[in-house]
């Protein structure tokens, strides 16, 4: 039955794009030909899914390819968006098509109906695939930014007000213990594991093994107590930066309600609750440390956009060069040049990425009076800059080497106003700015590495992978999160939806496994002819040229009606 089956799908392993004809083809008229059954069928059988009509993954993961090759990078949430729902290169993604991206747009047209010609093909499946896998990378995203403001780790809490530690009741591993606030820390029992479920935040006592949770769960008043970890709501708080921006608080799933010690008590034993709460009351503010010590209160890793205070507008790059000017403009999602990567570099100190140019922050030239400008990231002091918060939410100050706070020169609202470090350090509403995290993952350029024969749909491609300033990325193996759109995993530990993506990381390199027979892999193919359905070709060389399908019949090559770059085996 599966040898049946295989040879039905044969025309799906000929539905995946080469990256061109003329090196597999060979001018040899009256050789046999080889269609390559066999390692067809070994790829099919390595990777059939759940339906015979499955190229949308092969195609899907041919896009992960093309979009690494012509873009040099996975950012779909800034390159593509979802239009009449097809996925479809965005303003920023086109600005970026500096190779044409030509097998890019040739995969995006395998959506319209007119491809439906195609062997093993559903130009419906495909679209909704894209579309639906481009929502998932969109979900994703939003629980990074989430993690922005607060990551995941293990922590200890401490009470503005009190100076105690939240924890359990006498240390206790029952179902029902309440959470109090103690100057003393029982063994563990004031330990939290915090976690990203969605947009929210959970956490479990280290000790117990249970989650925090209402006793009542309802709008009323209530003591915090913990439980058996579930997916119940009430287990799901959202944590944010208090009024002055130094502390955070739990907001629980009910409106206006949030976690503050019982009659705003300091006493040792006094109770968790649910209550009414605003964000400036201080038994309601949690300092927060790592189990390593460290004080979550700063900016975490992650993107941001630098609003100034006095103007409502935001700091970009004035152009892509080297040594270009930063200054202030009204907001737009589309326009990376105004994203910047925080990459902290020591206690409260960061190197800031540019999203579009992966250009660095810089003095313009190392003295205490220099303009701010971007260049090529380095590891020196005049890329670093010293954050402090300034007591207004998600509001801080930058801080060069020479203990100048950078501003917008003039304070002035003008679209165009440059930054640059001010001649004086009191903190005027022209020097301080709303740091908001935004949807994207960390930034990235990938370079083509090699292949390597060892993946179980074909070769695997491999990727030099490095952040935009030439250093390594924090954590290879977590790019996983900007391949979801092709259908990969949505957690690291977790399954790809697309058999063909298979992400592997070796070091700083990076790999997918998209079949062996497109993007130039084709390898069932002898003589005189190439072995599939249908092949990209910009050169066009493939243009009547004889082919087999994988159905074991013969044709020629002909253009396509909607792609004069993409030929079809008739």
């Amino acid at each position: 039955m599966k040898q049946a089956i295989l040879h039905q799908t044969l025309g799906l392993v000929g539905g995946l794009l080469l990256a061109g004809c003329s090196a597999q083809y060979q001018d040899n008229q009256g050789e046999e030909v080889d269609p390559g059954i066999g390692s067809s069928q070994e790829a099919v059988a390595a990777c059939a899914g759940d339906d015979l009509q499955y190229d949308f993954n092969a195609f899907a993961a041919s896009l992960a390819v093309a979009i690494a090759n012509e873009l040099g990078h996975w950012d779909v949430a800034t390159d593509f968006v979802v239009t009449n729902g097809k996925l479809a290169l965005s303003p920023v993604g086109l600005s970026r098509c500096t190779k044409g991206c030509e097998n890019i747009k040739a995969l995006l047209l395998l959506q319209e109906d007119a491809t439906s010609g195609v062997p093993n093909h559903s130009p419906s499946m495909f679209r909704a695939k894209l579309a639906g896998w481009y929502s998932a990378q969109m979900a994703k995203l939003t629980e990074l930014t989430t993690a922005a403001v607060f990551p995941p780790g293990t922590y200890r809490f401490k009470g503005r007000q009190s100076g105690k530690y939240l924890q359990v009741d006498q240390g206790l591993t029952t179902a029902g213990a309440v959470i109090e606030q103690k100057a003393a820390l029982n063994a563990n029992g004031g330990d939290w594991e915090v976690s990203i479920v969605g947009t929210k935040h959970k956490l479990k006592n280290l000790k117990s093994g249970m989650c925090l949770d209402l006793k009542v769960d309802g709008p009323a008043n209530t003591d915090m107590v913990q439980k058996p970890c579930s997916d119940a709501a009430s287990q799901l708080f959202k944590m944010s930066k208090s009024g002055e921006g130094t502390a955070f608080l739990f907001e629980t799933r009910h409106p206006g309600k949030g976690l503050i010690i019982a009659g705003n008590s300091t006493q040792d034993d006094a109770k968790l609750t649910q209550a009414n709460f605003d964000k400036n009351q201080y038994s309601a503010q949690w300092y927060a440390s790592s189990l390593g010590g460290t004080a979550a209160q700063g900016l975490f890793k992650g993107m941001y956009t630098f609003t100034a205070s006095n103007s409502g507008k935001v700091v970009a790059v004035t152009s892509a060069a080297e040594g270009a000017g930063l200054a202030q403009y009204p907001y737009s999602a589309a326009n990376p040049m105004q994203n910047w990567y925080a990459l902290p570099m020591g206690t409260n100190l960061y190197q800031f990425v540019n999203r579009s140019t992966g250009k660095c922050m810089a003095l313009a030239t190392d003295v205490a009076t220099a303009a701010v400008v971007q260049k090529d990231c380095a590891n020196n002091d005049s890329q670093k800059f010293t954050l402090t918060a300034t007591g207004s939410p998600d509001q801080y100050t930058f801080k060069s080497r020479y203990g100048k706070l950078l501003e917008v020169k003039g304070y002035t609202s003008n679209d165009g106003a440059i930054f640059t470090q001010a001649t004086a350090t009191a903190a005027d509403p022209q020097r301080k700015f709303k740091l908001t995290p935004i949807l994207a993952g960390e930034p990235h350029r990938l370079t083509f590495s090699h292949t390597s024969e060892d993946a179980a749909c074909g070769d695997y491609y491999w990727y030099d992978i490095k952040q935009p300033n030439g250093l390594p990325v924090a954590n290879p193996a977590e790019t996983f999160v900007q391949l979801i759109f092709a259908g990969g995993k949505a957690s690291l530990g977790g399954a790809d939806e697309n058999p063909f993506i298979a992400q592997q990381s070796s070091g700083t390199l990076v790999a997918i496994d998209p079949s062996v027979y497109m993007n130039g892999g084709a390898k069932g193919a002898s003589g005189s002819c190439i072995t599939s359905d249908i092949v990209y070709d910009d050169a066009k060389t493939c243009r009547d040229k004889c082919c087999i399908k994988y159905n074991g019949g013969a044709g020629t090559l002909k253009e396509s009606t909607w792609s004069t770059t993409t030929f079809l085996c008739q």
